[in-house]
This record gives structure tokens, sequence and C-alpha cells, in this order.
């Protein structure tokens, strides 16, 4: 493709991408008005209210998201009075840098901010799903919001549903035939950089994009994704000179009072006496860690797809996460909605089965904590929507049906990716 091509279909997507971001601005406005009319009186939004909180002490007042005062304030604003003991002390546990995502929110009432958040996080979500998935599957990407985890994570205002929406970013633009632009590997890279803020999600997928972009030799997302960790760590000491030693304290209380185990744990502790779930779940997690080295490795030598990585890297992400609440699901709910939307057409029965399935199971996980909360299996109830998530996985990698898939997203005519890979799952 010559320059002159190029400089033609640039102006020609540039008046296109201006409507379409102002239309989607403008709905979010009119959404945020709708949802701040329905609420009235009534508050939701509870991680979101602690970020809020946090946000306005540090950026507006300059004082630490993590000191008591704030903590206090977000107790009374949540409980209406002082957390006790046992309780979620609803304290902000996020590196400060976290709170730049809620920046613009900072200025306004609390239920003007949370009404915007909320419609910002369905339709940003929701958008993104729409143009991420092949034109003949964008029907499922509208149902996306009826997932329990997606559901809550809005509700809650927590930043689960964004990252997820960088990660399928990235693997969305990265997997097409045709180059990911210097534009979106900045923008990608810079994104992923500031989801760091959430390790225990990330840590995994992170490393897994790293190989991926070390495979293409993306150096300039590379480049961009460690400047833009440095950026924002330096802007985290320039606010909060402390706070390593602030956060880390943070999270060492928040594990003891949330009383965080590996999901795995909670599984295996709802069949299996304490030292007997014990020791099988540290074999499981020996065998998990060398089948993750495996994996990268089979890929890396181009022996395996990376749709079936990702897959992989998102159960076992979750199985070992020290705190499965609901949004968490996310870690593995991002790949398998990835792969539905490079389905051929959203009516094959695999992924109206793994779809709806997916869906229908989040809420009765949830339904059976609810049930059970007072009994010694809730955990594991709640947990449970994983082990339909392992089915998926399973087939993924052993189904005859699942060895490949066609081009994987709208806009490419070709049927191999920049790194020399079919797109099979």
């Amino acid at each position: 493709m010559n320059r002159q091509t190029n400089s033609r279909l640039l102006t020609n997507k540039v008046p296109r991408a201006t409507a379409l971001g102002s239309g989607l601005l403008i709905f979010v406005a009119v959404f945020t008005i709708f949802i701040h009319a329905a609420l009235g009186e009534t508050r939701l939004g509870a991680d979101f209210y602690t970020f809020w909180l946090a946000g306005k002490a540090m950026f507006l007042e300059h004082s630490s998201p993590y000191s008591p005062d704030v903590t206090l304030q977000s107790q009374a604003g949540i409980y209406g009075r002082s957390a006790a003991a046992g309780e979620d002390q609803v304290a902000f546990a996020y590196p400060p840098f976290s709170l730049l995502a809620i920046l613009p929110t900072l200025w306004m009432t609390f239920d003007w901010a949370y009404a915007f958040w909320l419609a910002l996080n369905i339709v940003g979500f929701l958008t993104l799903l729409f143009f991420l998935f092949r034109p003949a599957s964008r029907p499922l990407s509208l149902t996306a919001i009826l997932f329990y985890p997606v559901f809550i994570c809005c509700v809650t205002g927590n930043f689960s549903v964004l990252i997820a929406g960088i990660i399928l970013l990235f693997f969305g633009l990265a997997t097409r035939p045709v180059k990911i632009s210097a534009e979106a590997q900045v923008f990608t890279a810079l994104a992923l950089a500031w989801a760091a803020a959430k390790p225990q999600f990330t840590w995994l997928f992170t490393t897994f994009i790293l190989l991926f972009v070390l495979k293409q030799r993306l150096y300039l997302f590379l480049g961009a994704y460690f400047a833009g960790l440095a950026g924002l760590l330096a802007l985290s000491f320039a606010y909060v000179p402390g706070w390593v030693v602030e956060w880390v304290a943070r999270i060492q209380q928040y594990a003891g009072y949330v009383n965080s185990r590996p999901v795995i744990s909670e599984l295996l502790g709802a069949f299996l006496p304490g030292q007997a779930a014990l020791l099988l779940g540290g074999a499981i997690l020996a065998s998990c860690s060398g089948l993750t080295a495996w994996f990268f490795y089979r890929w890396w030598k181009g022996e395996m797809s990376w749709l079936k990585v990702l897959a992989w890297v998102g159960l076992a992400t979750y199985l070992f996460h020290l705190h499965g609440i609901a949004y968490e699901q996310m870690t593995f709910l991002a790949p398998l909605m990835l792969w539905a939307g490079m389905q051929e057409r959203w009516s094959v029965r695999p992924s109206l089965f793994f779809w709806f399935g997916s869906l229908a199971i989040s809420w009765l996980a949830f339904t059976g904590g609810l049930v059970l909360a007072s009994g010694p299996h809730s955990l594991a109830a709640d947990r449970s929507a994983v082990l339909f998530n392992a089915v998926w996985v399973a087939w993924l990698f052993l189904s005859k049906n699942g060895q490949s898939t066609p081009q994987a997203f709208p806009g490419a005519k070709a049927t191999r990716n920049n790194a020399g890979e079919d797109f099979q799952v």
C-alpha cells in the first residue's frame, strides 16, 4: 500500500471516528442523566466510593489516600458507621496511579460521579466488544452486561471490567492479520501499564502479552509500556512519597480482614479436610506452574495457538487468585468472550452453549453463595463458576471442532496474523 493510499484511507477514517466518538460521548452523557434520575436517593458503588474519596484526597487535598481519615470517611459513607474489626474495612488498597482512571469524576458530587462512571463502564465495555467481535457474532456482545461478574463489577464501580477491556483490546488488535499500528501500540501499552494497578489480576496476562510483543517484535509497545509504568510510578511518588510502605501495609491488612485464600483452596476445602486440601492444592499449583511454562514454550515454538494459551492464563489466574470475589471472574470470562467474538456466526452450537451456559452459571453460583451464606460451602459455591470455564478450556484444547477458526476479527482478509500464525483455537 503506497503513501498516497494510506493518506486517503486516513482522511476517510478520521471524520467517521470523530463522528462515532462524539456520538458515544453524547450517549454516555444522556445515559448518565438517566442513571442519576433512576437512582434518586439510592447510593450504590461501594468500590467506586472508596476510589472517589481516595482520589479527592490525593489529587485535590494533596494527602495520602491510605490515611485513616479517608478510610473512616469511606466506612461512614458505606456502613453509616465505623467498620467492626471483622468487617471489610472498605479502605483504599491500590497503587496511587490507579486513581488516574477516575480523575474526571473528582470535581463532581458523588451522585453524578457514580452515574457517569457506571454509564462509562457499561457503554465502553459493550462498545468495545461490539467492535472487536466479527459482525456475525455481534449479537452476543450486547448480552455481555448480563453476566453476573460484569454486572456486579459495573454496579460496584470496580476496575476489573476496565482491565479486562484493556486485555481484550490488546489481543483484538494485535492478532489481526495486519500489523498493529504505532498509535494502537502506544495506547494499549500505556493502558496495560495502568492495569498493573491490579497485579493479582494482570500479572500472568502481562507476562503473556510481553512475550507476545517480543515474538512479534513490537518494540514500540515494549518501550511505551515500560516508559508508561515508570511515569505512573513517578507520579505516585510525587503525590504520595511513602506510598510503597503504606500500600504494602494496607495489602497485609486487607488480606487479613477478607481472609484471603486462593480460589483453589476454597474449592478443595469444601470437600476435603484442611491438611488434605492444602497438600492437593500445593500439588495442583506445581502442576499448573509447569503446564503454564510448557504452554508458553509450545506457543513460542508455533505449536500452540495464542488463544489456547490465553484461555489457560485466564483460568489459572483465577484458580490461584487470593480473593475470588465475583468481579475477579473477569479473568476467565475475558478469553471466553474473545473466543465467542471470533466465531463465524453467533448461533453456532459451541458458542451458544458456552456463552449462555457461562452466563447462567454465573448467576447460579452467586445464588448458591447467597443460599449457603451461613454454611461452610458458601465460598466454594460462589467460586464454582470457574469449573464450567474449565470445561470450556478443556474443550478448546481437545475438541476437533475447536482446532480451527477462520478470520478472527472484522476488517481483515488474510487468515494469518503478523506473527505468521494461523488463527486457531
